[in-house]
């Protein structure tokens, strides 16, 4: 599932967007990330001005997608 994240901060000159430990982006106010396995994590954007640094978590639980089946029963 892809998910989409926008950054609301206001002077930031860098911004470094993380799963975990990871960096998956750089220099964007807004991004995206695909997770492709069900579990719990942590995205997290460090912003800086230049002076000085902050941070904001999301933690995020991803779930299994529901499976359909049909058949070729075409009663009520």
């Amino acid at each position: 599932e892809v998910a989409n994240f926008t950054s609301t901060s206001t002077g930031a000159i860098t911004y470094k967007w993380y799963v975990g430990n990871i960096l998956f982006n750089q220099n964007s106010t807004t991004t995206s990330y695909t997770f492709t396995k069900t579990g719990d994590y942590q995205i997290v954007l460090i912003v800086d001005n230049g002076s000085c640094s902050d941070s904001d978590t999301l933690n995020i639980h991803v779930k299994e997608l529901p499976t359909i089946h049909v058949s070729n029963d075409t009663t009520i």
